[in-house]
């Protein structure tokens, strides 16, 4: 694992981003109650729009350890990787235009009642979702999250 201090600037970063894809790992978090934890952005792209926390996957990181970094620092919770979900890829226009691959993974709280605490500027409210936001989301977390209730009422439908 690199160093925090080896890691690039965040104008570094973000100027090798216009030029080559960025690999993100983002959470579909769930509770024992199989609600999805959502947060929503309060940055650029997709201000106010809720969607899964997330963040990008850094040199020497494997997902399990992106995703632990990126729930205590957004959230103040710790998670443990269940499944990869499902990939997902971003693409915008234009000069400033980007590029990113994103793995979404199924995590789960390892305290189902840690409280949960935004950390960062990135979001500035969150909540437990027990079925798809009828608000702005972004549209390939709506995409997942519907995917999830849909395989949950499948796999009731088969118990019942």
């Amino acid at each position: 694992m690199m160093r925090t201090s080896d890691w690039l600037s965040d104008k570094a970063y973000r100027f090798i981003f216009t030029r080559t894809p960025r690999v993100c790992v983002d959470m579909l978090i769930t509770d024992p109650h199989h609600r999805v934890l959502m947060t929503r952005r309060n940055i650029e792209p997709y201000r106010g729009q809720w969607h899964l926390p997330g963040g990008a996957l850094r040199k020497g990181e494997t997902f399990a350890v992106a995703a632990q970094r990126i729930a205590q620092r957004e959230l103040g919770v710790a998670v443990q990787l269940y499944q990869l979900f499902e990939v997902d890829e971003q693409l915008s226009e234009g000069e400033s235009g980007w590029h990113s691959v994103t793995h979404i993974h199924h995590c789960l709280l390892r305290d189902p009642g840690a409280p949960v605490r935004l950390n960062d500027a990135e979001a500035d409210a969150w909540r437990w979702c027990d079925k798809v936001p009828e608000e702005p989301t972004v549209t390939f977390h709506r995409r997942a999250v519907v995917r999830y209730f849909t395989d949950l009422a499948a796999a009731w439908e088969v118990k019942q």
